[in-house]
């Protein structure tokens, strides 16, 4: 996140490469593009504004009075964690990724998509960052069809059930 550049950000098209750098690469070392939620491309458009208008020239987005930021982000975290008063929650920067995909599900997102925004090569790695409650699979029963089968046709499924083990 802290390597991010500008240029690596199309507003226009509201879209945002994730690429390898000369002194940073991606973990599988290969580049994807993802698309900004409307709320995000909106900070960005007012963050590039403020930064222009305080002629303030960095290529990176992430900065410290106009120089970029090589620090760790996680000091940075764990203070807002504490600020939110979450310190001993456990949660954890890897954490924002299992809640963004567990709540693309619940949101009925398919596992394909999830996987494409999550940048996985695997779907069995999608599969593992997903964490479901009791709760929200129950929920999930109740969208199928309820079939309001007569009494007559339920009989007639169980005899043809039973001839058919």
């Amino acid at each position: 996140m802290l390597n991010l550049q500008w240029s690596d950000i199309d507003l226009a098209q509201g879209t945002i490469t994730v690429q390898s750098k000369d002194d940073w690469h991606t973990k599988s070392y290969r580049s994807r593009t993802a698309q900004l939620t409307p709320f995000l491309r909106e900070v960005l458009l007012q963050e590039r504004q403020r930064l222009h208008n305080e002629e303030i020239s960095c290529p990176y987005v992430f900065t410290w009075k106009g120089e970029r930021i090589r620090q760790d982000i996680r000091k940075s975290f764990g203070r807002a964690l504490r600020n939110a008063g979450l310190e001993d929650s456990g949660v954890t920067l890897h954490t924002l990724r299992h809640t963004f995909a567990s709540q693309l599900v619940m949101a009925g997102v398919n596992l394909r998509e999830v996987q494409q925004l999550m940048g996985h090569q695997d779907i069995r790695t999608t599969m593992a960052y997903l964490k479901l409650t009791p709760t929200d699979v129950s929920q999930q029963t109740e969208l199928l069809p309820d079939l309001n089968v007569n009494e007559s046709k339920k009989e007639q499924s169980v005899i043809k059930l039973r001839k058919f083990r």
